[in-house]
């Protein structure tokens, strides 16, 4: 049988009914082009999440924690070579190279393969920083500035805009509902 040939309405039914777990996803996506191309065309399943390790800096592997499999995953990306991961949030890592050696910044999902390239900037980014994206906006807040940021994919630059807080912080910034809500 050739199991790269079969129907995409066959693969688009599988993805949709009987892959329940992020791991299943993966290996669905490992078999051929085919079953990858029709992966990358649907989201993840709503799973028990996964946990980002710690990672050596000296490798491009990252690894990831499955609560439901009891199991560590390691995921090689060579993007993030000479490169720091900043944070993470919506199945998402952001990126950010040396500013002299490496010049950029992306987000990267290490699951399907999905990269977005951000206007490059090492200034939002000293030691706290919180962030999300909702498919076709980055929202941030990097850095001790009140204000947040933000940009869309294709964006030569951040846009960033004063947030009043009445004295009160902005620690996490998440996308919900259609929604970037706050805290």
């Amino acid at each position: 049988m050739d199991w790269a040939g079969l129907p995409p309405e066959l693969l688009d039914s599988i993805l949709a009914n009987k892959l329940i777990e992020c791991a299943d996803h993966l290996r669905f996506s490992c078999v051929c082009r085919s079953w990858r191309s029709a992966a990358r065309s649907h989201r993840m399943p709503s799973s028990l999440p996964w946990l980002f390790l710690p990672r050596d800096p000296s490798t491009t592997i990252l690894q990831f924690y499955s609560f439901s499999e009891d199991r560590v995953y390691k995921i090689s990306l060579p993007e993030i070579r000479n490169s720091g991961i900043i944070e993470s949030a919506s199945g998402f890592l952001l990126i950010l190279g040396a500013c002299h050696e490496n010049p950029k910044m992306l987000i990267i999902n290490p699951f399907t393969g999905t990269r977005v390239h951000l206007p490059y900037t090492s200034c939002y980014f000293p030691d706290s920083s919180s962030w999300d994206y909702s498919g076709s906006i980055i929202v941030g807040k990097f850095g001790y500035h009140s204000g947040v940021v933000y940009c869309r994919p294709g964006d030569h630059g951040w846009t960033r805009t004063e947030v009043h807080t009445a004295g009160f912080s902005i620690d996490q910034i998440v996308y919900k509902a259609g929604g970037f809500l706050r805290y």
